[in-house]
């Protein structure tokens, strides 16, 4: 219980009253709570630092203007989408391997689920383990797992 009730404490940067001193102290300056912290540090640490030891990621993408783009023959992708995926990559040590593609729509499935065209054939087809970008519905999820949103739009 006390690992939820710190949560917002750490994100407030939250004071406590040191009775010795009698004045307001970091929170985490008291040992109690300074170990809980980083009890719950070193947890979430655990689940964030992932390493993929260089395993190669395709990366399939249709170029957008500002989002994502190829340089060097294809070899590597920049803009926001690509550069996001260049540092996840470099952070979960994983080799992005980008391939450049005409399809720009994520494909529709027939009514027994199977992609004829688009981004989604790609993914099930097993030829890429990730797509650039797509709106999320129901049957999508049936084939693929997507991140959190990056951006809104209106």
């Amino acid at each position: 219980m006390i690992h939820q009730l710190l949560r917002p404490v750490q994100s407030a940067n939250g004071v406590i009253w040191d009775k010795k001193l009698e004045d307001f102290v970091p929170i985490f300056t008291i040992p109690a709570f300074a170990a809980v912290n980083d009890e719950l540090l070193s947890q979430s640490r655990g689940e964030e630092l992932y390493n993929f030891k260089g395993k190669i990621v395709t990366f399939t993408y249709s170029e957008e203007s500002n989002l994502i783009f190829g340089r060097s023959n294809g070899t590597e992708i920049t803009g926001v989408i690509g550069e996001i995926w260049t540092i996840l990559s470099e952070y979960l040590n994983f080799t992005l391997k980008p391939i450049l593609t005409e399809e720009h729509g994520a494909g529709s499935s027939e009514s027994n689920g199977i992609y004829k065209s688009g981004l989604l054939k790609y993914i099930q087809d097993n030829k890429t383990d990730v797509i650039s970008r797509m709106s999320a519905n129901t049957r999508r999820l049936r084939i693929v797992q997507m991140l959190m949103p990056l951006w809104k739009t209106e």
